[in-house]
C-alpha cells in the first residue's frame, strides 16, 4: 500500500505520516506541500490512496482531481480539508473521489475514513451522500447566491471585482460599517468564511458579475 500525502502545512504532513505510521505500518507513506509536488509524484510511481487538501499554496487542487484521475485511475483520492462541506463534498464524490473528511473532524473519524479508503470503500457521511442524491444536474442546485437581497448583491459584485470595503463604501455611498454588515451577512448566506472561500464559491456557482 503506498500513501501519498498532500498538504501545504508542516505540522499536518507530519501528523498524518505518524498516524499511517502507527495504524497502517506496512504502508509506504510520502507527501508533497504543493499542487506541482503532487503532479510529479504521480507521474513518477503509482499511489494506491492520496489524502489531498483542496487549497494549497500554488493553487486550487479541485481543480486538477479531474486530471490526476485520468492519469493515475487506480489512486482512490481522500479529500480532507477546510474546503466548505456543503460546497464540495457532493462535488468530489461526483468526481470519483473515495472520501471526504473535513479537518474540523475528530481523529477517530478521518481514521476511519482512511481505513475504509485503504480497503478499497468509500466514506462520506449521510449527508452528503443525501445531498448527492438529490442533485441530478448541477442546473438543479439550490444557490445561496439567490438568497442574497439586492444590495448585498452589488457589494458581492464589487468584492469579486477587486474593490475593498473603503472603496465599495464610496462607490455605494455608504459607511464602512455598513459595508462590511452587508458583506458578514452575505457570506453567512453562501456559508463561507473569508474572501478566497467566497471567490470559489461563486466560481463553482457560476456567478457572473455584471
Amino acid at each position: 500500500m503506498r500513501i501519498l500525502v498532500v498538504d501545504d502545512h508542516t505540522i499536518i504532513r507530519r501528523g498524518l505520516l505518524n498516524l499511517i505510521a502507527l495504524e497502517h505500518p506496512l504502508a509506504i507513506a510520502t507527501a508533497c506541500a504543493n499542487i506541482r509536488e503532487a503532479h510529479e509524484a504521480l507521474t513518477l510511481s503509482d499511489h494506491d490512496v492520496m489524502i489531498l487538501d483542496l487549497w494549497l499554496t500554488d493553487g486550487n487542487a479541485f481543480d486538477h482531481i479531474r486530471n490526476w484521475r485520468h492519469m493515475s485511475p487506480g489512486t482512490r483520492i481522500l479529500v480532507y480539508s477546510m474546503a466548505p462541506t456543503h460546497l464540495f463534498a457532493h462535488r468530489v464524490m461526483a468526481m470519483g473521489c473515495s472520501g471526504f473528511v473535513s479537518k474540523q473532524s475528530s481523529e477517530e473519524e478521518f481514521s476511519e475514513a482512511l481505513k475504509a479508503v485503504c480497503d478499497g470503500g468509500t466514506h462520506f457521511s449521510a449527508a452528503i451522500r443525501q445531498r448527492a442524491a438529490s442533485i441530478t444536474s448541477e442546473s438543479e442546485m439550490v444557490s445561496p447566491f439567490k438568497l442574497l437581497s439586492d444590495r448585498e448583491l452589488s457589494v458581492l459584485r464589487d468584492l469579486l471585482a477587486g474593490h475593498g470595503i473603503k472603496e465599495i463604501s464610496q462607490r455605494l455611498n455608504l459607511s464602512p460599517s455598513t459595508v462590511a454588515t452587508y458583506k458578514t451577512r452575505m457570506m453567512e448566506k453562501v456559508g463561507v468564511t473569508n474572501d478566497s472561500e467566497l471567490r470559489l464559491a461563486a466560481s463553482l456557482d457560476g456567478f457572473i458579475v455584471t
